[in-house]
């Protein structure tokens, strides 16, 4: 029998010490491993949220360009998202240049900044690039990961005024009956207000009657009184009130003749079988227009068919029996379907009142014109008109406008000192160019009619910017008071101000401009009377449309204006390294 030493009492203890002792040393190596995964993960993944806000921050300042020329407005301003981990993005810089090689910082901007106020606009002509620095922070506390995306771009101005049929800096109103026909692009005659349009405190007590619209309606203040078809959406930051027909689509019976809604493509309508057919239209994800947003404000309905989405900050008063507000429509008729609830419930069809987080519609600037006649000569041939005597202008202009001058119908006049220029009743031009009259002062019309002639302005020439000067192969009748006339429009010439005329635009009644195109524009008013016809475009401090006057909307481009933002094109995109350029 063997016997044991007293030494190797212990051994099977400590065996199992020690094994012990290398198994939790394992899991040990394997919590922290496990720990280590689980850090580099949430890393990962706030390194993958970072990247991601700072591009975010990037195509959210590029989205906003094409509407306004203060490329400097955001720059430095963080916002947080509602997310965990904590997420924050902002536009750390904006640096532009002239030249495209020296580039100069924008307030906030992480170089120390020498450029203009965040207010002030950037004329076209001077700006070229942008270099453009999104941040975004992922996490709190100790793990917080930044990142910075990048990109150059180049910039070309959208010029010609703006990109609506009728463009009102403090409000519009409009009388019984107006037609704003599309051009090319469906429902894109937009009417844009500053202020209001057709309240009783800017317009006095007017309605629209049976208007048609083949665009949206935007205000920054309140819509009221409008009645007839709006082939888009109303969107007010007041509140709203509409009257009678439809928003969101039209009948075919409403139309003048010669024109048809189904001929409003692209986009083109989605119509029923009548006779008289009920169509509407659909935005790029096939959602119907005729949504009405009253977001400072109740929501007024009167026997109005809504093709969309009905939302207030206020009350939403409907007369039940004869307002609709809904994307699905019933089988009977084509139209929105019935609210199976309770107005202003929220319920499908029915309208949501005390909305909260409504907004006022996209803010559009003025554009603002300034005359400089190297932007014109020598395509146009430019005439300064200063003899004060305006009833010697007149016939200057008409006599220069039939004979031309070397050859050249493109005629540019420029009368300063400004007066009121009055064109003689029941006149007809005959236009073999372009005519732009720029003046100082006012300009009125009576029973014009103004013509293309027989195979002039169809040819693909540009001005001096670029532009065409014939774009829809007609020749153009402009006119056009530049911004600095008038020092503070607002309260000189825009009601409820005593409007004295100086500086106002007027087309009389019975104007007929349907075979040439006109942009018109004033700081003060622009008034179009009854039976005209007229295709450009109207921008002014307050807009005045009178009863059965018809607008087919041409956006037009001419030199002088100050943008109303940038198309942008980028040369490169890319992430920030540490101590790189502009980052």
């Amino acid at each position: 029998m063997l016997i044991r030493g007293k030494d190797e009492r212990g051994m099977a203890m400590i065996t199992v010490i020690l094994a012990a002792f290398v198994i939790t040393l394992i899991s040990v190596a394997v919590f922290q491993l496990s720990v280590g995964n689980l850090n580099h993960s949430a890393y990962d993944r706030k390194r993958d949220q970072a990247i991601q806000a700072a591009q975010g921050a990037v195509n959210s300042y590029l989205s906003t360009l094409p509407l306004t020329t203060k490329v400097c407005n955001g720059v430095g301003t963080t916002s947080t998202l509602s997310t965990a981990p904590s997420v924050k993005y902002s536009v750390s810089g904006v640096w532009w240049s002239t030249d495209g090689t020296t580039f100069t910082p924008c307030p906030g901007s992480t170089t120390p900044p020498t450029a203009p106020s965040p207010s002030t606009p950037l004329r076209s002509a001077r700006l070229k690039s942008l270099v453009i620095t999104g941040t975004g922070t992922a996490g709190l506390g100790n793990q917080v990961v930044t990142r910075r995306w990048q990109t150059w771009v180049q910039l070309s101005a959208i010029t010609g005024g703006s990109q609506t049929a009728f463009y009102g800096n403090t409000g519009i109103c409009i009388k019984n009956g107006p037609t704003i026909l599309h051009n090319v692009a469906g429902n894109d005659a937009m009417l844009y207000s500053g202020g209001d349009i057709d309240t009783a405190f800017l317009c006095g007590g007017i309605s629209s009657g049976n208007m048609i619209v083949e665009g949206s309606i935007y205000a920054q203040g309140s819509i009221a009184n409008i009645a007839g078809c709006v082939e888009g959406d109303v969107w007010a930051g007041g509140s709203v009130d509409l009257q009678t027909k439809s928003v969101g689509a039209c009948v075919q019976s409403t139309y003048p003749s010669g024109f048809s809604i189904t001929a409003n493509g692209p986009p083109n309508p989605v119509c029923n079988t009548d006779t008289q057919p009920l169509c509407y239209f659909v935005d790029s994800s096939g959602n119907p227009y005729g949504n009405t947003t009253a977001a400072g404000g109740n929501l007024s309905l009167s026997s109005t068919d809504n093709y969309g989405i009905c939302k207030s900050s206020g009350l939403e008063l409907w007369s039940t029996s004869n307002a609709r507000c809904s994307r699905t429509r019933d089988a009977s008729g084509f139209r929105p379907a019935v609210c199976a609830g309770t107005v202003g419930d929220g319920s499908t069809g029915c309208g949501t009142s005390n909305a909260a987080g409504l907004t006022a519609p996209p803010s559009i600037e003025m554009p603002t014109f300034t005359y400089d006649p190297n932007d014109w000569s020598p395509v146009y041939r430019v005439f300064n008109e200063s003899s004060g005597n305006c009833s010697a202008i007149v016939s200057d202009i008409s006599s220069l406008i039939s004979t031309g001058v070397d050859g050249n119908y493109n005629l540019l006049f420029y009368i300063d000192p400004g007066c009121a220029l009055v064109w003689p009743q029941n006149a007809t031009v005959n236009l073999r160019g372009n005519t732009v009259i720029v003046t100082r002062g006012s300009f009125s019309t009576g029973n014009l009619t103004v013509t293309t002639a027989a195979g002039s302005c169809n040819t693909s020439a540009t001005d001096n910017s670029g532009n065409a000067l014939y774009p829809n192969a007609m020749c153009q009748f402009n006119v056009i008071v530049p911004t600095d006339v008038v020092a503070s429009p607002t309260s000189s010439c825009v009601p409820p101000a005593t409007d004295t005329g100086t500086w106002d635009i007027s087309f009389g009644s019975q104007t007929l401009m349907d075979t040439v195109d006109s942009i018109n524009y004033t700081p003060c008013q622009l008034t179009v009377a009854q039976q005209s016809r007229i295709n450009g475009q109207g921008i002014a401090g307050v807009v005045n449309e009178a009863n059965n006057f018809q607008m087919t909307f041409h956006q037009l481009k001419v030199p002088g204006f100050t943008p109303t933002g940038y198309n942008a094109a980028p040369v490169f995109f890319r992430e920030c390294a540490p101590g790189s350029g502009y980052c």
